[in-house]
């Protein structure tokens, strides 16, 4: 899980992205609603693909849930146009639909 407030580059900021980019595992980022379209660009230029399915979930398990789909390449420009704010989970995991 990731808390973002501040975006990579950003000097005050002690995330590894080159480590998460290539820990080959799902990543929850919390709290990135600015910064989530320099968080998805920093991931790609660290190692993952564009196409890595990636989905953002709105007011989770209430009533007024929402989520939109994408890739890592697109879900900041989903997730903005649908107006969901974040939690964002990148990975193999995000790709998984619902059953039932």
């Amino acid at each position: 899980m990731i808390s973002s407030h501040a975006p990579a580059g950003d000097p005050t900021s002690t995330l590894n992205w080159q480590a998460l980019a290539n820990a080959n595992t799902t990543l929850v980022i919390m709290m990135g609603v600015a910064t989530l379209p320099a968080i998805t660009a920093e991931l790609i230029e660290q190692g993952p693909a564009p196409d890595t399915p990636a989905i953002a979930v709105g007011d989770a398990a209430m009533p007024s849930q929402q989520s939109v789909r994408g890739t890592l390449g697109d879900i900041a420009a989903l997730t903005s146009e649908a107006g969901i704010k974040p939690p964002v989970v990148i990975g193999a995991v995000a790709g998984f639909a619902p059953t039932g």
